[in-house]
């Protein structure tokens, strides 16, 4: 810098943005400090602000599916994969397909530990906490979604389903009640709406929602007072259709080593069938090699390592998709007046670590013996791009068994064959511990269709087992 020049005369950026020079017509001068002030903000809004939240405030039961709410804009094409999680829980991940993720995705929650929600988004550095805590509801305490009526409705409505109990009332949105899929709202104890909030939930997700437990009232309008889904057991006061149903068998993924009892006598290992294709197989080598030591023809050693190599690549590759997982299935079938329930349960087991990948099958879920058996599997939900969960993971070894637990309900006849069964295979014991009550009858035996169908494991298939509730 020239010894003349001041220090006062030194020029900068700041001082060429805020001290324009004089320009030939005034009128330019400010257009072109609010030009340069956008383009020095561009890079700050290129992307949306990222939102995950929980739509019923963070309550939630101990083992039954509860919502999350995910609005994530991916920075990079490298981005394809966001977790929700929380200790002690089942985690979610979504598959992002380089667009804007806003879905409702379903997260699992079984003990004390689930108490802060966190999500991840791959491979961005950093994870975020939501500030909302989860919160736990008591057996003293139910969880009411309403939409379509006003508060003070649904509050009547509430206490004539639970007179004894604290009833937590969750406003819901009336153009989409209930996003996801239903699983998502299993932490619900019933639900107050309208018809119109109704014909948005469709028929198909209310089934899976009354045979997880829910009730339901719905009001009628004065202009169209007819009775939606008619082929339910609805009962009707006034401007009000209300259904309770209360199914058997178990609500939730709750700790209990009864629900192991139809797999005590699984023990892992090889089927019978695989054994007798290695046995066969084992038998043409040792024949093989026995032909060539008494023939013994020139080359010898080069046969005997084409042979050898040949049946160590076919073990390979063999071993690679094979596991020896056995899986033991069957279905309970309970018919009450105008309803019928149907529970699939299936058990694996397998005698070295693996790990299995089940397909989604309506409100699938894992049942767990002990907190210690929870932790064993590292279990996952594995989500779409649109929220609909397409499989969950988890790991199986020889120490642990695994039990998957599915329900339908709908209003449809029951088929069942004429063929009284009173001491029932395979799932006696989980039907006199969580399904039988007083006045119940087992009525017979059908052919089931198995839950799980793993190309890589040995389904056995024990008969549906038909009750009837008084």
């Amino acid at each position: 810098m020239p010894r003349h020049q001041t220090a006062t005369q030194r020029v900068c950026i700041p001082t060429l943005f805020l001290e324009m020079p004089r320009w030939p017509t005034r009128w330019l001068a400010w257009p072109v400090r609010l030009l340069l002030l956008l383009c020095a903000l561009l890079p700050f809004s290129t992307f949306a602000e990222d939102h995950v939240s929980l739509p019923l405030n963070g309550y939630f039961r101990y083992g039954r599916y509860m919502p999350v709410h995910v609005d994530i804009t991916p920075r990079s094409e490298a981005e394809k994969w966001m977790t929700v999680k929380t200790a002690g829980s089942v985690w979610s991940g979504v598959r992002i397909d380089n667009a804007r993720l806003n879905v409702t995705v379903p997260i699992l929650p079984m003990d004390d530990r689930a108490r802060q929600l966190e999500w991840y988004v791959w491979p961005r550095v950093g994870g975020n906490t939501l500030k909302t805590q989860l919160r736990p509801l008591s057996t003293n305490e139910k969880l009411i979604g309403f939409s379509g009526v006003n508060e003070v409705d649904a509050t009547q409505q509430a206490k004539t389903f639970f007179p004894d109990k604290k009833c937590i009332l969750i406003a819901l949105d009336s153009a989409n009640p209930l996003p996801g899929i239903p699983a998502c709202w299993e932490a619900l104890d019933a639900i107050v709406i309208d018809t119109a909030s109704l014909q948005a939930v469709g028929e198909q997700k209310f089934s899976s929602l009354v045979g997880s437990g829910l009730f339901f009232a719905v009001h009628r309008s004065t202009d169209d007072p007819s009775i939606l889904f008619k082929a339910w057991p609805w009962t009707l006061d006034g401007r009000w259709q209300t259904l309770r149903y209360t199914p058997a068998g178990p609500l939730a993924s709750n700790y209990s080593e009864e629900y192991y009892s139809p797999a005590a006598n699984m023990y892992p290992g090889w089927p019978r069938s695989t054994r007798t294709g290695m046995l066969l197989f084992l038998g043409t080598l040792s024949l093989l090699f026995l032909l060539l030591a008494i023939w013994r023809p020139r080359g010898v050693i080069i046969y005997v390592a084409m042979i050898a190599g040949f049946s160590l690549a076919c073990f390979h590759q063999w071993g690679t998709f094979h596991h020896a997982t056995l899986i033991h299935s069957g279905k309970i079938r309970y018919q009450s007046a105008g309803i019928t329930q149907d529970d699939d349960w299936a058990f694996l087991t397998c005698h070295q670590q693996t790990f299995s990948t089940i397909r989604w099958n309506d409100t699938l879920r894992l049942m767990y013996g002990s907190p210690s058996h929870f932790d064993k599997t590292s279990a996952r939900l594995n989500c779409s791009s649109d929220g609909k969960p397409e499989h969950i993971q988890f790991m199986v070894d020889a120490t642990t068994k695994m039990a998957v637990f599915s329900r339908r309900c709908g209003p449809r006849a029951p088929l069942v064959l004429p063929a009284p069964s009173p001491n029932p295979p395979g799932l006696e014991t989980l039907l006199k511990s969580n399904y039988l009550k007083p006045g119940d009858t087992i009525v017979g035996e059908f052919p089931p269709t198995p839950l799980l169908n793993e190309p890589n494991g040995k389904v056995s298939q024990w008969p549906g087992i038909a009750i009837r509730r008084d």
